[in-house]
């Protein structure tokens, strides 16, 4: 059985639909401000084989990445700007993190949907719906992470982070 750390329902949901029966762990975790590898290396590290995911949203032109969640409310001051939604998952395993990505490029757009987080405002590139009306597998970022884990293929693999000694993003 898998073991996931998350509070948030819908990405749980998300996590049994692809990996059938997890176990939920849900400690929130203080996140360094860094880079998107850097804060999964940090999460995944805090446990030991315990699955972490981090989302980020670059905007062309925008300092957003994984700080996109202060930056929700602008959203429509960037309609129309390419888009790409990066999900990580990280497990750390005895000293080291593995790091596993999806990525979806698309744009932003007026709000459509019913969702959580940038769903609504993001148009993956050749869907005519957002991800707030619907999320296909195969475009689904989190879904081709959770592929390349199940596939043992990391886009990374970087040593334990245990201890961070910078500032972590605003709470």
């Amino acid at each position: 059985m898998w073991k996931v750390n998350t509070s948030n329902a819908s990405k749980l949901a998300e996590f049994r639909k692809y990996l059938g029966e997890v176990e939920a762990t849900p400690h929130d975790l203080e996140e360094p401000d860094a880079d998107l590898y850097t804060v999964i290396q940090y999460k995944a590290s805090q446990f030991e084989g315990v699955i972490v995911d981090d989302t980020s949203l670059e905007i062309d032109g925008v300092a957003a990445g994984v700080n996109i969640r202060w930056l929700l409310e602008t959203l429509d001051q960037h309609i129309g700007k390419r888009a790409e939604f990066t999900c990580l998952l990280g497990i750390c395993r005895g000293d080291q993190v593995s790091i596993f990505e999806g990525r979806t490029r698309g744009h932003i757009v007026a709000p459509c949907g019913d969702s959580f987080g940038f769903n609504n405002s993001f148009l993956p590139e050749g869907a005519e719906r957002t991800f707030g009306e619907e999320i296909p597998d195969a475009l689904n970022p989190r879904k081709l992470a959770i592929d390349a884990l199940l596939a043992e293929r990391p886009a990374k693999v970087l040593p334990s982070l245990k201890t961070w000694d910078g500032k972590f993003q605003s709470s």
